[in-house]
């Protein structure tokens, strides 16, 4: 029990943490209950059992927290290679906004996250999508199974029957088969592109001005 506390403050994304034995029944459990249900029926504890290797469960709207969560579970080898038993963490993951808004560099780009079933795990505040929606037939999730490559254009449909050009570009996270998207408009990135033009041009500008200038001197 003192293990798993400390593993929480460690690792405070983590909502539970648990060790069941290779009946399913809880050992230890943080936070500490008085009584724990046993845990033989769940799908990650039968998987990880079966399978003798670490299992991500679907991603599910905790019923305390309200907010997406997924179970991770490894299970424990006795030296012959039977299961001892489960231990098992329910992450957080709403906590993804704080670790992509740290890598966020663009910032009119929208970031989403959905699971192997195409529902929305994370997303910008600016991208619309609700916890656990089903996005299969969104026109980027549609646009990215299409495309055979890491980037592509597509069009989305806005409010007001208006249609925008985007630029996105997606990757898979294994184990767990999940696809974050990052897309951002096209016409924002062909503004930047005109900027960096003129910048370009009132440099040599600059730097001709200079020559004039400094040839005369010398002359």
């Amino acid at each position: 029990q003192q293990l798993l506390t400390e593993y929480h403050h460690v690792y405070p994304g983590f909502i539970t943490l648990l060790v069941a034995d290779r009946n399913g029944l809880v050992q230890e459990i943080y936070p500490t209950r008085s009584t724990s249900p046993p845990v033989s029926d769940r799908e990650y504890f039968i998987e990880a059992v079966r399978t003798k290797k670490m299992t991500i469960s679907d991603v599910i709207l905790g019923r305390l927290s309200h907010v997406p969560i997924v179970t991770i579970a490894v299970p424990m080898l006795d030296d012959d290679g039977t299961v001892a038993g489960v231990v098992g963490g329910s992450l957080d993951l709403s906590k993804f906004e704080r670790f992509v808004e740290g890598f966020r560099t663009l910032p009119d780009a929208r970031v989403t996250v959905v699971d192997q079933h195409n529902r929305v795990i994370y997303t910008s505040a600016a991208a619309g999508y609700a916890a656990l929606q089903d996005v299969a037939q969104d026109a980027l999730v549609v646009a990215g199974a299409q495309a055979g490559a890491n980037t592509f254009r597509y069009q989305r449909q806005e409010f007001g029957g208006r249609v925008r050009a985007q630029l996105a570009a997606s990757a898979i996270v294994a184990p767990a088969g999940w696809k974050v998207f990052v897309e951002q408009p096209l016409v924002n990135l062909r503004l930047q592109w005109t900027g960096y033009y003129a910048l370009t041009l009132l440099l040599v500008l600059l730097a001709l001005g200079g020559a004039v200038l400094g040839a005369r001197q010398f002359a």
